[in-house]
């Protein structure tokens, strides 16, 4: 009994080894396949994985590139940048300049307008001022005949001798003037003259040496006085002063050299009038015409302004000043 099992049992063990052993040959097959698959897609893995590296790496070159690109482009954009401020600067600059040039063209045509209505006023004062002079000539030669006539009684004697006996020849007979109307006469003439001149305020002055140091707002002083009716005009301090009130023209004339220079006429220590000297380079002069009230103890005076010259000649009387009364007050 037990033998016919042990048989039994060794007949049954092969035959389930056998069926264990083809399980364990299906199972290593299936399991061979899917190590198959799995190496495959391994493979297929690692050459993605290659790929990636590789295009990583491109990236990351090309991301080196752009960056290096912008970081030139970033330095260009600042050197533009600091260009474009420049240009800005440069351009508010000549914005500036350019309303200074519209400014001085404005003030130039506004001066020239001026000039050419000073040059119309010089020259109208002018031929006033050849007027005044010749009636001052004439004036004067009254004066002197005048005097004459004064400091010889026996020529106003003879000059009045005729006529009077003329005169009485047709209505009395003839006589001699008395004493008392030979001295009438003489006062009345003399009164005459005297008349003619207190009134008359005119002078005339030029500088007699050259001014080799200059600078702003110097005065200059006319020291040689030709020409002073009225001593109101001083030649050691260069100074009008008005002691008779009326209307007064002034005209002076500097002649400077190498640059040019303003002039000014001052009333009481503020300019009110101007005048334009030089501009050649060599030397040139420029002539000043005002008329003007004045008080009496208005003060009238000639000094340089802006821009000074290197000299102010005094030679030959190019520098002067002179003034008189146009009318009283």
């Amino acid at each position: 009994m037990i033998c016919g099992i042990v048989v039994v049992l060794m007949c049954a063990i092969p035959k389930l080894l056998l069926a264990e052993l083809d399980h364990g040959d299906e199972i290593l097959r299936t399991n061979s396949k899917i190590i198959m698959e799995l190496q495959s897609r391994l493979s297929v893995i690692e050459y993605l994985h290659k790929q990636d590296t590789l295009r990583i790496a491109d990236l990351e070159r090309q991301q080196q590139t752009y960056q290096s690109h912008i970081a030139a482009l970033e330095n260009k954009r600042e050197i533009d940048q600091s260009r474009i401020n420049d240009l800005e600067k440069q351009r508010q600059t000549d914005r500036s300049r350019i309303a200074d040039l519209e400014n001085d063209q404005s003030r130039i045509t506004v001066l020239e307008k001026r000039c050419l209505i000073d040059q119309i006023h010089i020259t109208e004062l002018q031929e006033q001022q050849r007027g005044y002079l010749d009636r001052i000539a004439d004036l004067e030669k009254h004066r002197q005949n005048s005097h004459r006539l004064v400091s010889n009684p026996d020529n106003l004697t003879r000059n009045e001798k005729s006529p009077v006996e003329d005169r009485r020849q047709d209505n009395f007979t003839s006589s001699k003037l008395s004493a008392s109307s030979l001295g009438t006469s003489k006062q009345g003439l003399k009164k005459r003259v005297n008349a003619d001149y207190e009134d008359m305020v005119a002078f005339y002055a030029v500088l007699s040496h050259n001014y080799d140091q200059v600078f702003n707002d110097m005065d200059i002083r006319f020291d040689r006085v030709l020409t002073n009716f009225g001593s109101s005009y001083s030649g050691n301090t260069g100074v009008f002063t008005c002691t008779r009130a009326g209307v007064y023209m002034f005209s002076w004339t500097v002649h400077v050299t190498t640059r040019y220079s303003y002039t000014e006429l001052v009333k009481n220590g503020a300019p009110i009038g101007h005048a334009f000297s030089g501009d050649s380079p060599y030397s040139g002069s420029g002539t000043g015409l005002i008329v003007l009230p004045l008080e009496h103890g208005d003060e009238i005076s000639i000094r340089l302004g802006s821009h000074v010259p290197t000299t102010v000649y005094g030679a030959e009387a190019t520098t002067n000043f002179s003034g008189f009364r146009l009318q009283s007050q």
